[in-house]
């Protein structure tokens, strides 16, 4: 491990070396930045017994990280080349599984259920959002996940309510998690440079969901319904929805009041703690 893979030098070496050249498809731009990878170690609060999911090992700069610092590390990665690299890179440590897979065709469920408690990874910006919806909303979420993602997506995640880019996706994560930005990250940070800013975001798992939620798959099925059509007042967006979601506009309206909003009120204006309330009103 002699390669100081927080140089961009050596990176490009490396690549070389390995015949890689960066596919942007692939979300592959590697982090040449020490002081960015010090604060993802950091934000995630790592401990000698946490078993660490990886999502994106890449050239292993994180990897070398976690295997160093915690009891176990799943670490996934996509690319075939950059697969054999890192079995190469990290042979003789028995404390890292290597698996080569789409992380959106992984099993989340299960690798969580394994014993992973936290998810530390560099996500591709094509597929992040997609990947942290799956950990959200895992039964067995993990108590921490830290992870760079684009930057207007952590806006989405960390988002209050009343804020424009407040959405679904912001209520499935701070539903079970206190979520927040802890670094953004420039583009030179990166190599190759991508288009768009970085930001690490941080998530720590509440000791209980933020609100009590009788049908949590009513809630995730609701929410991402309404914000469809998050300009239309939520009472005309459910006369039309679909399946269990359907009530008429008066009976919506009724609910409202009952919960003391107004019943013109549209989607970007409930907080979490209301939405499972209306979701508990609806199941009645």
């Amino acid at each position: 491990m002699d390669d100081n893979l927080t140089s961009l030098a050596d990176v490009r070496a490396v690549l070389t070396r390995l015949k890689i050249r960066p596919n942007r498809g692939l979300g592959q731009n590697f982090l040449v930045e020490r002081g960015v990878l010090d604060v993802i170690t950091r934000a995630a609060d790592l401990q000698p017994d946490d078993q660490v999911l990886e999502i994106g090992a890449g050239l292993g700069v994180l990897t070398e990280q976690l295997i160093a610092t915690t009891q176990r590390v799943w670490a996934v990665e996509l690319d075939k080349r950059l697969y054999d690299h890192l079995v190469d890179r990290f042979d003789g440590n028995d404390n890292l599984h290597l698996q080569q897979e789409d992380a959106l065709k992984l099993d989340m469920d299960a690798v969580l259920e394994s014993g992973i408690n936290k998810v530390v990874a560099n996500l591709p910006y094509s597929v992040g959002s997609r990947i942290v919806v799956d950990l959200v909303l895992s039964p067995k979420a993990p108590e921490r996940i830290v992870t760079l993602l684009q930057h207007e997506v952590a806006q989405r995640l960390t988002a209050s309510v009343g804020n424009k880019d407040y959405n679904a996706i912001s209520i499935w994560s701070q539903y079970r998690y206190d979520v927040s930005i802890a670094h953004v990250v420039s583009p030179n940070c990166f190599w190759p440079r991508p288009e768009v800013t970085s930001a690490i975001v941080r998530f720590v798992k509440l000791s209980k969901p933020r609100a009590e939620c009788k049908d949590e798959g009513l809630l995730f099925e609701l929410t991402k319904y309404a914000f469809q059509y998050r300009r239309k007042q939520l009472a005309t967006t459910l006369r039309g929805a679909p399946g269990r979601l359907q009530r008429d506009t008066d009976t919506t309206r009724a609910i409202l009041d009952s919960m003391n909003l107004d019943s013109r009120i549209r989607p970007e204006r409930l907080s979490v703690e209301q939405w499972c309330d209306l979701c508990n009103r609806l199941k009645k």
